[in-house]
């Protein structure tokens, strides 16, 4: 095009992309009136299409520099010995803080879901040894949380509903068919992503847990699940890392 004030000067504007998101502009500016050719068109593609992967390779740069930092973090303060419950010796509330920082960067960043389990355990013998059974069956990169008050909270990172089903399976046959609510943190949800100390999701495992313990009362001990509608709009564009959560809405297993 032929910018006005610019003496009949050609400008030819390219956006630099990102994850499919426009991060900024490759500019061109002729000496003169200009129509640019086909291969010339072309050259001006493949460098803006250069300056755009160099501009993502730095954000992973950064991305990856404050992930190490969050993890060193994390390595300090668990060494600190205040992390763990007196009373079950699971991960409390302080680990739980301390842990979400660097997995959700990752889970934000790889486009990956969470699924997050509560349920009720009353305290005792039985419960001591149940919970020390499911803590050292749990693949290492999930987190069983003890949350004060006989409420307990397990921490799926990279799972969905699906996979999540099978994997309750295996914890329900170490605690018992006890009443559980369960939810999918999804970091493509426009609400999640705003969301950086798992509120939204929490509470919607509290509601879930309620609904069950509500249907144990009737004979029915299960798991219920209280997840978010998800409309196509509010999807991200897809990138080869987005690991879709399957069976979204409400369901129960």
């Amino acid at each position: 095009m032929t910018a006005p004030g610019m003496d009949g000067r050609t400008f030819l504007g390219l956006g630099l992309t990102r994850c499919s998101a426009v991060t900024g502009v490759l500019s061109i500016l002729s000496r003169g009136p200009k129509v640019f050719k086909e291969g010339e068109l072309a050259m001006a593609k493949a460098v803006a299409a250069l300056f755009g992967k160099t501009l993502e390779i730095e954000q992973l740069k950064y991305d990856l520099q404050r992930t190490r930092e969050d993890l060193d973090l994390t390595k300090a303060v668990m060494e600190d010995g205040l992390l763990e419950s007196g009373t079950t010796n699971l991960p409390n509330l302080r680990h739980l803080d301390v842990w979400m920082r660097p997995t959700l960067a990752i889970a934000r960043r790889m486009r990956e879901p969470m699924v997050m389990v509560r349920w009720r355990m009353p305290p005792g013998k039985v419960t001591h040894d149940a919970l020390k059974a499911l803590a050292k069956a749990l693949r290492g990169e999930d987190l069983l949380v003890d949350l004060g008050k006989d409420e307990f909270l397990l921490l799926l990172p990279r799972t969905t509903i699906r996979g999540a089903k099978l994997l309750l399976e295996d914890v329900r046959s170490k605690i018992g068919k006890i009443p559980m609510g369960a939810t999918v943190w999804d970091p493509d949800h426009p609400q999640e992503r705003s969301d950086h100390l798992l509120g939204h999701a929490q509470k919607r495992t509290k509601t879930a847990l309620k609904t069950s313990l509500e249907m144990a009362q009737e004979g029915a001990a299960t798991v219920a699940w209280n997840l978010l509608e998800l409309n196509p709009g509010d999807l991200r564009s897809s990138g080869p890392n987005r690991r879709d959560p399957s069976n979204r809405g409400r369901a129960k297993a």
